[in-house]
């Protein structure tokens, strides 16, 4: 029969499982982080295209929209993506894309 473990022992061995549980927590929390931002991204995706083709049939939208776009949108490269002109402090740039037929 083996020897029995000291309460030192014991404790050290418990200290290594919750070490290896917190591991595993953290690890399985980062892949559901990470599946959440995938789904966020293709839910993003799909609704950027229905909007895109709702502009190609409706006027009206597609201002509204590129009116949004140019007072919303304030990252200089999210700007460039969108081929909006860079932003002047303190001024708008509306009607820049009000009707510009150019972005079909």
């Amino acid at each position: 029969m083996a020897p029995r473990k000291s309460d030192e022992e014991r404790l050290e061995e418990l200290l290594k499982k919750k070490e290896q549980l917190k591991n595993q927590i953290q690890a399985k929390e980062a892949k559901l982080r990470k599946k959440d931002r995938a789904r966020d991204t293709r839910r993003k995706v799909v609704m950027g295209g229905m909007v895109f083709a709702h502009m190609e049939h409706d006027p009206e939208f597609k201002a509204m929209i590129w009116g949004l776009a140019e007072r919303l949108v304030t990252r200089r490269l999210d700007r460039e993506v969108l081929d909006l002109p860079p932003r002047i402090e303190g001024k708008s740039n509306e009607g820049h894309h009000s009707g510009d037929t150019a972005k079909d």
